[in-house]
């Protein structure tokens, strides 16, 4: 009734402040400020970075890796609901297949047993 769709509404619309959040904070901010400080100010500011120097450098870059590779994921399920109108959640399907295959496999050594 009206409630669910009210429902949906504050999830789609939470759902969008979610991907302007993403962008501007972690493909934007986290980069440009950030992974900026540590490479090039703390050169400049510290000539002596010191041993961890370049590890601190790659895994602020491997986290930022991570949040565009998550960002793959977010615009998928963006293009989904613009296509579709609704976007079913996946990881339940995945645990009802993966159940079903187990049930299978059981009944299957029983047979055999």
């Amino acid at each position: 009734g009206h409630i669910n769709k009210m429902a949906d509404l504050m999830a789609n619309i939470i759902f969008m402040i979610f991907v302007l959040s993403w962008v501007v904070f972690r493909l934007y901010l986290f980069p440009s400020k950030a992974m900026y400080s540590t490479v090039v100010a703390s050169r400049q500011f510290c000539a002596s970075a010191g041993a961890f120097y370049m590890p601190l450098n790659l895994m602020l870059f491997a986290l930022y890796l991570l949040q565009v590779y998550w960002f793959y994921f977010i615009v998928n399920v963006l293009v989904k609901f613009a296509i579709y109108g609704e976007v079913e959640d996946n990881r339940e399907f995945d645990i009802l297949e993966k159940q079903k295959l187990a049930k299978t496999i059981q009944e299957t050594q029983k047979k055999l047993i």
